[in-house]
């Protein structure tokens, strides 16, 4: 079963629940399957953290998770126990970036759910992602 068959599967075994909040978008480029960041999906916290979990580890597979007031922030494999966490900022693409490993990343949805909003991180630096790489801030 896909991903997103998971997540099908849940929206129609909780169609009575409680308004979630957080949204989760998702690429899995093994699967060729996703949720696009504009068509984010309303997913509880362990849902959430399963689609994590099972994501490929593929350097183009990502997960996403947006608050209510849009905001998003990003996870991309980067190798092994490597992520890439990433808060765009558009239209001036000085994002918000660090390296975690899967614990820090699970934390970090984690904390995400309990506090609904997406905010910078201790960790987190600003990279000019039109010009440098979070590698060349570091």
């Amino acid at each position: 079963m896909g991903l997103f068959d998971f997540l099908k599967k849940d929206k129609n075994n909780q169609q009575n629940r409680e308004t979630v909040g957080i949204k989760l978008f998702y690429y899995d480029n093994n699967f060729d399957e996703g949720i696009k960041s504009n068509a984010a999906e309303e997913t509880k916290q362990d849902i959430a953290l399963n689609f994590f979990k099972e994501l490929s580890k593929d350097s183009h597979s990502f997960i996403g998770f947006e608050d209510s007031i849009n905001k998003c922030i990003q996870f991309a494999w980067q190798e092994k126990d490597i992520w890439l966490v990433d808060i765009p900022n558009p239209p001036d693409f000085i994002n918000f970036q660090q390296y975690a490993n899967e614990a820090e990343c699970i934390a970090i949805i984690k904390t995400v759910y309990k506090t609904q909003k997406i905010t910078k991180l201790p960790k987190m630096v600003k990279v000019k992602i039109m010009e440098e790489t979070l590698e060349d801030v570091l």
